[in-house]
């Protein structure tokens, strides 16, 4: 019997930010019934609701124990423990254009809550950022939805964003720039960590500073034309250079709030 297509057929699959382990065959029609009893009789319209339930039961289906979501299933060891973690939330970061700093009244860098269910940690979380990842953090990120349009100014423009977007592969075929699907406006965007660990503001702010000043300076044309040019600044990505630009940026926030402390005693 072939392949469901309609659940296996595309990509990503509908049942891509599930469990995903079984591979359904042939036709399958769902329905939703009407009461409380065991089955039902009654037939009655599906619902978006009902839908996502459907979704979930076979998506979380493991062969011989049922689905992880309903039944026998469900009281297994393995599936309290996924569906434990799948209920779980990890801190993200917003960072905001400009236009949403104002409409939301907040800052450029906010942490947010996000649940470990979001399409960042499975389906969309397959474009991790270049340089980010060279040092060992695998963080990828999604456009907000904007209320309207987005328009090429400078309300709509992101340039922290854009920073962590650079791409600084040596075979990358957009060296110093981002990919097509990132190109124009970018608005806000939320950044997460793929493997589920909590991003902080300070690790995310310098990693944004840290690019700006010591990577992007180098990513001209020249180097761009060569691979030696590429590989010398592929070397600059370093883990020990990150860490001690950010053991700087702790230090000199540590001092600026101090300063900020002793001006408020004076005021008092």
């Amino acid at each position: 019997m072939p392949t469901n297509q309609s659940i296996h057929g595309t990509w990503p699959t509908l049942i891509g930010d599930t469990w995903g382990e079984f591979i359904w065959k042939g036709p399958i029609v769902a329905v939703l019934k009407q009461g409380r009893d065991f089955d039902p009789y009654l037939l009655k319209d599906v619902t978006l609701t009902s839908y996502r339930d459907a979704i979930d039961y076979l998506g979380y289906y493991r062969d011989t124990y049922g689905s992880m979501v309903d039944g026998p299933g469900a009281d297994d060891h393995l599936a309290r423990r996924v569906l434990q973690d799948r209920a779980s939330k990890v801190k993200g970061v917003r960072i905001n254009c400009p236009a949403d700093q104002v409409a939301r009244q907040e800052d450029q860098f906010v942490l947010v809550d996000v649940p470990k269910t979001h399409p960042l940690f499975n389906l969309e979380g397959d474009d991790p950022f270049s340089i980010p990842d060279q040092l060992g953090h695998r963080w990828v990120a999604k456009r907000y939805t904007p209320a309207k349009k987005l328009t090429p100014t400078p309300d709509s423009a992101n340039p922290q964003a854009r920073l962590l977007l650079l791409q600084a592969g040596l075979r990358s075929d957009v060296w110093g720039a981002v990919r097509s699907w990132w190109e124009g406006p970018i608005g806000s965007v939320l950044i997460v960590d793929r493997h589920g660990d909590n991003l902080s503001l300070p690790l995310v702010r310098t990693m944004c500073s840290f690019i700006d000043q010591r990577i992007a300076p180098l990513m001209t044309d020249e180097r761009k034309g060569t691979q030696e040019g590429r590989r010398e600044v592929c070397d600059a990505i370093s883990v020990e250079s990150f860490d001690s630009f950010y053991q700087q940026a702790l230090l000199d926030a540590a001092d600026q709030k101090a300063d900020g402390n002793k001006a408020s005693m004076r005021d008092q």
